[in-house]
């Protein structure tokens, strides 16, 4: 069967762009679930008994955006097979001289940008919330405690896919080469 290679490549690129997307998501659910963890109570109370099933679900739920993002980003070709995307489309070859790990690198350097530009200002609205409970309520402001703590890992992970987007392309990059060995 004749595929186009930039055919091929847009879709490679554009589901794993997707994956990209979900790991803010996956991070998301991770720090849900160690607050849900923390949280915890363990007596047997029905707060108990929800707060069981919160982090149950919030455990299936992250390994759900887990087996998403490695189908997304490591499994694309198995994706685009599945869903016949590369039968969709016409034999037209179009020439473009950019290589996938630059528009990977872009990418990830967006959805970087993305997070900061979205949680800067949740940030900031968070810790204006937490000091008028604490001034209010006094020193039992736990709750806004945890959506700052929150805003704050979401802040440092959008600076972390900024700053080392090189070395994530080149981990998405090796993965693809070894399974091409």
């Amino acid at each position: 069967m004749y595929f186009s290679y930039i055919e091929l490549t847009l879709f490679n690129v554009i589901l794993k762009v997707a994956g990209i997307f979900f790991i803010k998501d996956a991070l998301t659910f991770l720090l849900q679930l160690f607050a849900a963890v923390i949280y915890l109570k363990p007596e047997n109370s029905f707060s108990a008994k929800i707060d069981y099933f919160n982090l149950i679900s919030t455990f299936f739920i992250f390994l759900a955006c887990v087996a998403i993002i490695y189908l997304l980003i490591f499994k694309t070709e198995f994706i685009i097979d599945l869903l016949g995307l590369d039968k969709k489309f016409g034999k037209e070859i179009i020439d473009l001289n950019i290589h996938r790990s630059i528009v990977l690198s872009i990418s990830i350097m967006v959805v970087g940008g993305l997070i900061l530009v979205n949680e800067i200002p949740n940030f900031i609205n968070q810790i204006n919330f937490y000091f008028l409970d604490r001034n209010i309520l006094g020193k039992g402001a736990a709750s806004k405690r945890s959506y700052l703590i929150l805003s704050g890992s979401k802040i440092f992970v959008g600076g972390l896919l900024i700053t080392y987007q090189n070395q994530i392309v080149n981990f998405i990059e090796l993965r693809r080469k070894r399974k091409k060995e």
